[in-house]
């Protein structure tokens, strides 16, 4: 959180999803985490509790890392996730379009728990101000940021299968079909 300090204020833009799939956050067995996860619980900033008025609490204030990403945001939310089959990342992020279907914004950006792993950071800070300045361009529908390619590029610009690269070269090697 400290190298997106250097970002325009997101505060006036963005708000942050952080979806716990991992029981951590919450008492065990506390029905948070229904099967439906459709409870999104505010982030009191101040303290790092459920904001006031809420129907959950969390066992423990958020850790101070986790706080201190939240206040870049104009509001934070935590949002217990049961997840019946591991997905990793695409349950949480097809829950929430369809939580929010009917006012997503212009724009959402997913990003992995170990996201500065994966994404060049000048790039995102450089993505985060356009959107800020609201100068993202209209015609782009799609940016993929990683920097770990797993394939070839499709004409659209998205990242190709690597297991079907893999076989792919596999086979153009050896012959085997």
């Amino acid at each position: 959180s400290s190298d997106l300090q250097a970002v325009r204020p997101l505060k006036k833009v963005f708000s942050l999803y952080l979806y716990d799939i991992c029981y951590s956050l919450f008492p065990p067995n506390s029905p948070a985490y229904d099967v439906k996860s459709e409870v999104e619980i505010e982030i009191g900033l101040q303290d790092g509790f459920a904001a006031p008025g809420s129907r959950f609490e969390f066992i423990d204030p958020l850790p101070d890392a986790v706080l201190k990403l939240a206040r870049l945001f104009r509001q934070a939310f935590i949002v217990p996730f049961h997840e019946e089959v591991p997905t990793g990342e695409i349950a949480a992020n097809l829950h929430h379009a369809a939580m929010h279907y009917d006012k997503l914004p212009d724009l959402l950006i997913y990003l992995h728990p170990d996201g500065f792993e994966h994404v060049q950071l000048d790039a995102l800070k450089t993505v985060l101000d356009m959107i800020t300045l609201r100068q993202w361009p209209s015609d782009v529908s799609f940016v993929h940021l990683g920097h770990r390619h797993q394939g070839p590029l499709t004409p659209s610009g998205r990242v190709g299968s690597e297991l079907r690269s893999y076989c792919g070269m596999r086979h153009a090697k050896d012959g085997s079909s």
